[in-house]
């Protein structure tokens, strides 16, 4: 038998251990399922609707992780129903994802006044590397918090550039947002923002 076989085999217990009433039981089931991958993507989304919080979180975890886009859209669900360690799982598996389609829930959650989970998206954004985060990540250059989200949105900003822009427009952007000057920084985003609105 091959490996595939075995994780069919161990699929329909793992999915009733989902229904029972101990969380560590449907914890543990959900950290198996994961390990499964592809096959136990539909009861992982389904996992994300469990009452116990931690079960959710690993379901978001394994789902990031195993990277299918079927997770994409109850993902950004979780996105915008959950507390605030729920929004932060749901960032984590989407930035692992990958897919545009997560975008625009994230760019919203960037204004979310937890400042880790503002960052996280900040970060979810770079990975994605889609031009339309550029805009709303550029007001994060000006954040009166502190370091985090600004060195946050330089990764992010710095990511988006290099999935976009080729050439030596790519290099003189790097070199602006690159430097220890604030203004050059601006400067380097203006051009970013600039050239994509081409």
């Amino acid at each position: 038998r091959s490996q595939d076989d075995f994780a069919l085999l161990a699929l329909e217990p793992l999915i009733k251990a989902l229904e029972d009433k101990d969380r560590f039981v449907r914890r543990y089931a959900v950290v198996e399922l994961g390990k499964i991958g592809y096959c136990a993507v539909e009861p992982l989304i389904k996992a994300l609707g469990d009452k116990d919080r931690f079960v959710r979180r690993d379901a978001a975890y394994a789902l990031g992780n195993i990277g299918d886009k079927r997770a994409v859209e109850p993902l950004i669900k979780a996105l915008e129903n959950e507390n605030q360690a729920g929004r932060a799982d749901a960032i984590y598996a989407l930035r692992k994802i990958g897919d545009k389609r997560a975008v625009k829930p994230l760019i919203k959650v960037l204004e979310d006044e937890i400042e880790y989970i503002s960052r996280d998206a900040i970060y979810a954004l770079g990975k994605i590397g889609d031009k339309r985060a550029v805009e709303p990540l550029i007001k994060f250059l000006d954040d009166k918090d502190g370091n985090v989200r600004y060195n946050a949105t330089l990764v992010a900003l710095l990511k988006i550039t290099k999935a976009n822009i080729k050439s030596k427009e790519q290099d003189n952007i790097i070199k602006f947002l690159e430097s220890d000057d604030k203004a050059m920084v601006m400067m380097g985003a203006s051009m970013l923002k600039g050239i994509l609105e081409e």
